[in-house]
């Protein structure tokens, strides 16, 4: 006597397979918040994001400004502002904005 194997139970069922990619989907998805944030789907900057990447280059003034390096003196950063680009610097310049940082080290001269 012949058994006819039935088909059901072999292989991955198409719901098992629909749920993956959709969950492969939505990992993407969060993976992407939070490298990215939102400001890329709007094509805007956040302003929390902003307001800390110049908290984070206030701080590199100061660890500049204790150290002594002439970085203090001469590294610009760069924010995008939609199509304009503000430039800021430790000190302020004629062609950058001051972040406020000022500095006391005797040791440290720019020119």
């Amino acid at each position: 006597m012949e058994r006819e194997v039935g088909k059901r139970g072999q292989g991955i069922s198409m719901t098992y397979l629909i749920i993956a990619i959709l969950g492969l989907i939505v990992l993407i998805i969060i993976a992407i918040f939070f490298t990215k944030g939102t400001g890329w789907i709007f094509g805007e900057e956040s302003a929390v994001a902003s307001g800390s990447s110049m908290d984070v280059w206030r701080s590199q003034c100061e660890s500049w400004c204790d150290l002594g390096s002439n970085l203090y003196c001469t590294k610009e950063f760069v924010k995008k502002d939609g199509d304009e680009e503000i430039k800021y610097s430790c000190l302020g310049s004629s062609k950058t904005e001051p972040l406020g940082v000022s500095c006391d080290n005797e040791d440290l001269e720019c020119i």
